[in-house]
């Protein structure tokens, strides 16, 4: 499901191999504190890496780690996780950075991240929001529990997010 500047929603997208939703909101303006994509856990440092090559490919620019929106993204993968169900976060847009303009969010599980992967990016929607050129910011988040893995990709564009990591 995506929310464009409209609000108009699209239709969310089910796979076989697990459960994944896209969402894509906006709204007003919120900003990104830069997170080096070095920082992230291996498993999540290889998703972003995944995200900016898909980018990259489609000529459309990499994009930043928003600190602030990470532990977002971190908190809702182990709701899910918690839950034995994928679901998109309903308080995205109350938890997200204070001055974003523009917010979508890719959730999945599935037996692994390079399954869920793959399965964003033959998604329509999960596209996407995955090079939407509208965002200039994210964050993922992955946990593995009992041999399902959870994701989640958070998008954002707050006009700030390249002076933080200037």
């Amino acid at each position: 499901m995506r929310i464009g500047a409209k609000r108009r929603l699209l239709a969310a997208a089910a796979l076989g191999l697990g459960v994944v939703a896209a969402a894509g909101v906006h709204q007003a303006t919120r900003a990104a504190g830069c997170l080096p994509q070095a920082s992230l856990a291996p498993p999540e440092s290889w998703l972003a890496s995944q995200i900016n090559q898909t980018r990259t490919q489609h000529g459309v620019a990499p994009l930043l780690v928003d600190s602030r929106l990470e532990s977002v993204a971190r908190s809702w993968v182990v709701q899910m996780a918690d839950s034995g169900r994928v679901s998109h976060n309903p308080n995205l847009e109350n938890q997200a950075p204070s001055d974003w303009e523009y917010l979508g969010e890719n959730v999945g599980s599935g037996p692994s991240l390079q399954a869920i992967n793959d399965a964003f990016v033959a998604s329509a929607d999960h596209y996407a929001n995955i090079v939407d050129r509208n965002y200039n910011a994210m964050a993922v988040a992955a946990v593995n529990v009992n041999g399902v893995v959870y994701a989640v990709e958070d998008f954002e564009y707050s006009p700030s997010a390249a002076d933080q990591c200037a």
